[in-house]
């Protein structure tokens, strides 16, 4: 009998172990969403750029040290980035790229206006009149009213070239002006 006893506890516990293996075997499936939102963005001179962000200095336009009666003087773009503005948008955007007309603009010299859209200061009340090119001189004029037009997906460079004109003597001191630029994608 006892012999009887330990073979059916020995049953017992393997039908109890078999079930309690039956009890949790299987699978089942469940989902894992994963997703992204991009946001409307350029590289501007290597740098991230969103929508409507504001890059704070893309390089100067120094006319570096004039006499004071200078007539024209020119200069180029200076920035870390090759001297030029590099912009790289996504491939199919419309991008748009605006110089607006400086803080100034109202102050150019009346026998330079119909030229020159652009003045410097020296907070002094003297102005000095200048003009900025895409590229070089005979490159296109950069007014308040034009943009430089092109389609993304490859990088695109804008060089600047400025001119400076003056026909008195002015006061000496440092003149300056400030442009924003507006890069629209």
């Amino acid at each position: 009998m006892c012999k009887n006893k330990l073979l059916k506890k020995l049953i017992l516990v393997y039908f109890v172990l078999l079930h309690s293996h039956l009890l949790y075997a299987g699978s089942g499936n469940v989902s894992l969403k994963s997703e992204i939102n991009l946001e409307p963005a350029c590289l501007i001179n290597q740098k991230n750029t969103l929508q409507g962000s504001n890059l704070n200095k893309l390089g100067s336009l120094n006319f570096d040290d004039q006499y004071s009666n200078f007539n024209l003087t020119s200069t180029t773009l200076s920035n870390e980035s090759n001297n030029a503005i590099q912009v790289l948008c996504p491939e199919g955007s419309n991008v748009k790229v605006l110089f607006n007309a400086g803080t100034n603009a109202n102050h150019v010299p009346n026998q330079f206006a119909a030229n020159y859209q652009r003045a410097m200061s020296n907070g002094n009340g003297d102005y000095i009149a200048y003009q900025i090119y895409e590229n070089s001189k005979s490159g296109k004029v950069l007014t308040p009213q034009t943009s430089i037009d092109f389609l993304g997906g490859s990088e695109y460079t804008i060089r600047l070239y400025a001119e400076a004109v003056n026909t008195r003597v002015l006061q000496k001191g440092e003149y300056t002006d400030q442009i924003t630029i507006t890069i629209n994608f």
